[in-house]
């Protein structure tokens, strides 16, 4: 390599005299040298990355399988962190409290489970109108062993009937099988109701603007009728699937899902 005098210029020595070649001004080479400051490693100036993720294949398929895919990602939905750390473990105990909820819930006829439950509540029980006014679900008690994880559905079982008693005569809150009390607690986008006039073998499961398209097209009553929600009711196999979403508010949709103030 060719020496370097002071001034920072290379020197050829190969002739007779030393000529400078390629010359670089001092403070540029400095410039070279200097290395990058932490503040200019970042991901806004970094390229962007293409995802790794394979895209799935366009394969067709059936309802059966795109149900039970829905079904899926509601049971195993990550919890969406939240402002205050205090609020966000309270929201992931009640979380916890409704898949306790769901394993023991009696519709109507047997479930296909392996889950072995102490007892069953019936869907028509008061629980399922005032779940969320309950002081032990808003202010749930830390999870306790196995053997005692269901003894906190007595407790609420309890608490709630004695709100029943309280609101005798009083419409709100509505039972979750009311079709406006699933409409209020943001159901209405989720295949749950039906029409109350087809007959039972053929009364399928819509998403709220669907049943009543249908009524109309159908059945012919005007959507302005006040007697709407009498030809529509909820489906109570497919309710119990949402109730996460009808009970904790913050793991809704964003779309639909409440501020949360620090």
């Amino acid at each position: 390599m060719p020496p370097i005098i002071p001034n920072g210029q290379f020197m050829d020595t190969s002739g007779s005299q030393m000529k400078p070649i390629n010359p670089i001004p001092g403070p540029q080479m400095n410039s070279i040298r200097k290395p990058m400051q932490s503040s200019q490693i970042n991901s806004a100036n970094a390229p962007p990355v293409a995802s790794l993720q394979m895209n799935p294949i366009n394969t067709p398929i059936t309802n059966f399988q795109m149900a039970n895919l829905q079904m899926n990602q509601i049971n195993h939905m990550p919890l969406v962190p939240l402002p205050n750390r205090k609020h966000h473990q309270m929201v992931q105990r009640r979380q916890e409290i409704v898949k306790l909820l769901k394993n023991v819930v009696f519709t109507g006829s047997p479930k296909a489970t392996k889950i072995n439950v102490p007892f069953t509540i019936n869907i028509n029980d008061p629980i399922f109108r005032f779940l969320d006014c309950c002081e032990s679900f808003k202010n749930p008690p830390p999870q306790p062993s196995d053997n005692k994880k269901y003894d906190i559905l007595l407790k609420l079982k309890q608490e709630a009937s004695i709100l029943n008693e309280l609101h005798r005569g009083i419409v709100e809150p509505r039972h979750i099988l009311d079709v406006r009390g699933a409409e209020e607690r943001k159901l209405g986008n989720y295949p749950l109701f039906k029409c109350s006039m087809c007959p039972s073998n053929s009364k399928e499961v819509k998403v709220y603007r669907k049943i009543v398209k249908h009524i109309m097209a159908v059945h012919g009553l005007d959507i302005e009728s006040q007697r709407l929600s009498s030809y529509i009711e909820v489906d109570p196999k497919s309710v119990v699937n949402y109730i996460h979403f009808a009970f904790i508010p913050e793991i809704r949709p964003l779309e639909i899902r409440p501020k949360i103030t620090k």
